[in-house]
C-alpha cells in the first residue's frame, strides 16, 4: 500500500507539474495575431517580434552602430528639462549614444514584454512612450522598414 501511495503521489505531483508547465506563458512568445499592428503602420507581427528583440539584444549590449541603424533619420530626442536633442545621421547618433540611449531607455526596452506593446495609429509604444516605433518608407522607391521615429528620454 506504500508503494502505491509513493506512486499516487508522484503521479499528483508529475501531472500538476506538467500542467504548469503547459500553462506558464513565455513572455516572449508571440501571443497576439499577425495583423495586431497593421493600424500602427507594421503589417507582421511576428517581424516586428523579431525586430524588437533585436533591438533589446542591441541596447543591453550596447551595440551602438545596430541600434544606430534602426533609427529614422532625422530624429529629435527630447531629453529631460525640455531640451531638444537633433541628430541628422547614424555617426551623429552614435557620437551621443550614451545622452540618447540613457538609463531610462535601456530600462524601458529591457522591462517591456512583447505581448504587453501598446500600438495606436502612429505607430508602437514602448516603455510608456520613450520609444516609439512603426513602419517607415525612407524614400519613394524603398520598402516599408521598421524604425524608431521617436525617443523620449
Amino acid at each position: 500500500m506504500k508503494i502505491i501511495n509513493k506512486v499516487a503521489s508522484g503521479v499528483v505531483v508529475l501531472i500538476t507539474f506538467l500542467m504548469f508547465s503547459c500553462n506558464a506563458n513565455d513572455k516572449n512568445e508571440l501571443l497576439v495575431p499577425e495583423d495586431w499592428f497593421y493600424n500602427s503602420g507594421i503589417d507582421s507581427a511576428s517581424e516586428f517580434k523579431d525586430y524588437f528583440d533585436e533591438l533589446k539584444i542591441e541596447i543591453s549590449s550596447n551595440l551602438k552602430s545596430k541600434v544606430a541603424k534602426k533609427i529614422s533619420y532625422p530624429i529629435t530626442i527630447k531629453m529631460a528639462e525640455d531640451k531638444v536633442l537633433s541628430i541628422k545621421n547614424e555617426s551623429e547618433f552614435i557620437e551621443n549614444y550614451a545622452l540618447i540611449i540613457n538609463k531610462t531607455v535601456v530600462d524601458a526596452i529591457a522591462n517591456q514584454e512583447f505581448n504587453a506593446i501598446r500600438k495606436y495609429s502612429n505607430g508602437v509604444m514602448v516603455g510608456r512612450g520613450v520609444l516609439w516605433i512603426s513602419s517607415i518608407k525612407l524614400n519613394e522607391s524603398d520598402k516599408y522598414q521598421i524604425k524608431i521615429f521617436a525617443i523620449n528620454n
